[in-house]
């Protein structure tokens, strides 16, 4: 069974195709802007690299896993047993139409949207959650960090990677370009919440929790050089991830886990 996904089709639908699926759908936590940006949105063009997606199959535990914003092409496609013991939440049909090759259950919803009186089967159910390049896109990261916590056991962890908006390579790009962004035109465009990580850590802590390991993925700096899979690169740049990192990969324990 396909899902014809298109500009001109009806939204009412697209999600009576979705619940065809076997989708869970909360209508109401569905941004319609949101909804037709990514109704639009070249997933062919873009993929989890290799490099952050090995990452966070390393790292997701043994148990269920839940990956919010998982895309069309999820970063835990590599976690073993995914089609067993994964839950993917996303708020795009691309992603919801894909979802029986990589998740055992799927929610169509805004995670900042939707009450925890609605979902109460996600309550304390997760090993691991995964947040992977999703926090950027929120307006309150802090509400979304909080119902993420619902949704981990005591002992859970939260795997988070976040893109980092003060590189070098930002600022060349910037400053080159007569102070417009060329190379990361689109990088800024869907991305509303962009912090450093001295700030970003900050709220880690405030909410509840803390980093147990800490990683980066370097940036090229003009194109492709250096390579960004280089480890002589990494090895060069691994003191100054703030300056050279393109991404940030946390290993988050709860420290609190009341919500407010």
């Amino acid at each position: 069974m396909t899902i014809e996904v298109s500009e001109g089709k009806p939204f009412d639908s697209i999600i009576a195709d979705v619940i065809a699926r076997g989708v869970r759908v909360f209508k109401q936590t569905l941004d319609p802007v949101v909804f037709d940006y990514f109704l639009r949105y070249d997933y062919e063009s873009w993929r989890p690299p290799l490099v952050r997606r090995q990452w966070i199959a390393t790292h997701v535990g043994v148990g269920e896993f839940l990956d919010i914003g998982c895309g069309a092409y999820p970063v835990t496609a590599d976690v073993p047993g995914g089609q067993q013991r994964g839950v993917g939440i996303d708020v795009t049909p691309q992603a919801a139409l894909r979802y029986r090759d990589h998740f055992a259950e799927f929610y169509l919803m805004g995670i900042d949207r939707v009450q925890p009186t609605e979902i109460p089967e996600l309550l304390n159910r997760f090993e691991t959650v995964v947040l992977s390049e999703t926090l950027e896109h929120f307006h309150k990261p802090s509400l979304v960090l909080e119902q993420i916590k619902r949704f981990m056991k005591s002992e859970g962890t939260l795997l988070i990677t976040y893109p980092n908006a003060f590189s070098i390579a930002q600022r060349f790009d910037y400053i080159s370009h007569g102070g417009r962004w060329q190379r990361f035109r689109d990088f800024h465009r869907s991305h509303v919440f962009l912090t450093s990580k001295t700030r970003l850590e900050a709220l880690f802590r405030t909410v509840g929790f803390s980093v147990i390991e800490f990683d980066f993925r370097p940036s090229s700096l003009i194109g492709l050089f250096p390579p960004e899979t280089s480890r002589l690169w990494k090895s060069i740049t691994r003191h100054w991830p703030s300056l050279f990192g393109h991404q940030f990969f946390y290993v988050l324990r709860l420290t609190n886990k009341k919500t407010t």
